[in-house]
């Protein structure tokens, strides 16, 4: 389970990726949170690591409305916070 917290202008998030019964800290894929070179916005997801990097792909292409980003795995979740640049 991902944590994800915000308040007065910080937003964290824990490094644990887990897969089955394994739990792996401070690998590249366990970054959460990611600052968008498009935008400067700060941003943190939760979720599956592949759902994470589609993501980041379609936020920093131009996050187009008319091509939304789909997943088709049913049961699974992924939610992202985003911190504009005026917080």
């Amino acid at each position: 389970m991902t944590t994800i917290a915000y308040r007065s202008g910080i937003l964290a998030a824990d490094s644990r990726l887990s897969y089955g019964n394994s739990s792996y800290y401070d690998e590249p894929r366990s970054k959460k949170i990611w600052r968008s070179r498009r935008t400067g916005s700060v941003l943190a997801a939760t979720g599956a690591t592949f759902y994470r990097e589609m993501f980041k792909r379609w936020y920093e292409a131009g996050a187009d409305s008319r091509n939304p980003l789909q997943f088709k795995t049913e049961g699974e979740y992924f939610y992202v916070v985003e911190v504009d640049v005026f917080g």
